[in-house]
């Protein structure tokens, strides 16, 4: 039997995704969390042994590696693909991807407005909503609306929840903790979100999850 263990921090971050899947796939696997804190320890003495470029998340597949995370998203989605997660076909595939990387874009176009607000830099958190996230926001967000309208099925790609959808979900829900108005005015992504959260093993998964604000 595969074993298979995440190395992130204690936060939803970039390992979240990495964590529905599995539980979705009803996968079990080794989720090993720690503290800012204790990261300075840790990256000293396991880059690059196990942290390959220093950073996090890592998936351990028996003795094998997996670094970058999204590296780890399209691994995880194609090994349990009878679920959905990596669509049906070549060209879903890709049409995935094409929304995990818009997706990226619209992070470092809006990265500034993030690190304030988070707390990890000084700045004008309200000016850089106005003048930063929210006109990105709206771009983003009117361009996957399209995306779900198209599509017709619930589903950001395809007839079943993909690793696109939880990648967009763990992110709404990390800035929906930060700007409650996250979502305000786009009705088909609360539709969206909403239909998500109560897919029944992903319901279940959010209600038992630690409660962490990032």
């Amino acid at each position: 039997m595969v074993h298979y263990k995440l190395h992130y921090f204690d936060l939803y971050g970039r390992a979240e995704p990495i964590r529905m899947m599995f539980h979705l796939a009803e996968q079990t696997f080794e989720d090993r969390r720690f503290s800012f804190a204790e990261w300075p320890e840790i990256k000293k003495n396991e880059t690059p042994s196990l942290f390959l470029f220093g950073q996090g998340p890592i998936l351990e597949v028996d003795d094998k590696k997996i670094a970058q995370s999204l590296a780890i998203y399209r691994f995880v989605a194609n090994t349990f693909g009878f679920t959905g997660f990596a669509g049906n076909s070549l060209m879903d595939r890709a049409q995935m991807d094409m929304i995990v990387d818009y997706y990226t874009d619209y992070l470092t176009k809006i990265a500034d407005w993030y690190v304030v607000k988070a707390g990890y830099k000084p700045g004008d958190e309200e000016e850089l909503r106005k003048t930063l996230l929210d006109p990105n926001r709206k771009i983003f967000f009117e361009n996957l609306q399209g995306f779900i309208e198209k599509e017709g099925t619930g589903y950001i790609v395809g007839d079943k929840v993909s690793y696109a959808d939880l990648t967009l979900l763990n992110h709404i829900d990390i800035f929906t903790r930060n700007y409650d108005e996250y979502l305000h005015g786009y009705p088909v992504m609360q539709d969206y979100v909403s239909r998500l959260r109560n897919l029944p093993l992903l319901r279940e998964y959010l209600a038992e999850r630690p409660d962490r604000p990032r």
